[in-house]
């Protein structure tokens, strides 16, 4: 590997390490969440529901953690990928497709160290990200149980709650990333 392309392994500071925190008490969270609610159910509950809200299908009780696993594997990967970031990028550049990164490892204006800052600074965005998306998810998981322990049908607003949720979430951490890779741009020439 050719030393322009190293990137200074740096650890992430209080902002990073707190955002991985929150990550790892969300995902902690689901599970919690669903252990709670494994204990208010029966053994049959309502599974599914179609999109105007009605249940179609029953299940065991315990299949409230595989919702908590599905709504988790996000939390979870952002937090193994920013944990391994440094050797990813160092040693599988073209796993990292985002032009800030390639922009980044290819240039010979900055130094490693300085490299790792900016490294830093994208992964506490995708952090960031995750701990908006799990909030959500979380709100989704509780929405949810509400309806499994009633036995009601979901809210007429949920499916628009699903959907309609997305842009939202995904908006602030492109327009960081964006900042960032013209803050680079502009250091790098």
């Amino acid at each position: 590997m050719e030393k322009r392309n190293f990137v200074e392994p740096l650890r992430m500071g209080r902002v990073g390490r707190t955002l991985v925190l929150l990550n790892v008490l969300l995902v902690a969270s689901f599970f919690l969440t669903s252990l709670y609610y494994c204990s208010l159910l029966p053994e049959e509950v309502p599974i599914h529901w179609n999109l105007r809200g009605e249940i179609d299908a029953y299940g065991a009780k315990t299949t409230v953690f595989v919702l908590a696993a599905v709504l988790s594997i996000a939390n979870i990967l952002i937090i193994l990928i920013t944990t391994f970031r440094f050797k990813i990028i160092n040693r599988y550049p073209y796993l990292i497709s985002m032009p800030a990164i390639a922009l980044l490892i290819g240039s010979d204006r900055l130094s490693p160290k300085e490299k790792g800052r900016y490294v830093n600074r994208v992964f506490e965005v995708f952090l960031a990200t995750g701990c908006i998306a799990g909030a959500y998810l979380l709100g989704l998981q509780y929405v949810i149980f509400d309806a499994t322990v009633s036995f009601s049908p979901l809210p007429h607003w949920f499916v628009w709650y699903v959907f309609g949720g997305i842009p939202f979430l995904l908006a602030p951490g492109l327009l960081l990333c964006r900042k960032i890779y013209r803050d680079l741009r502009t250091v790098v020439g």
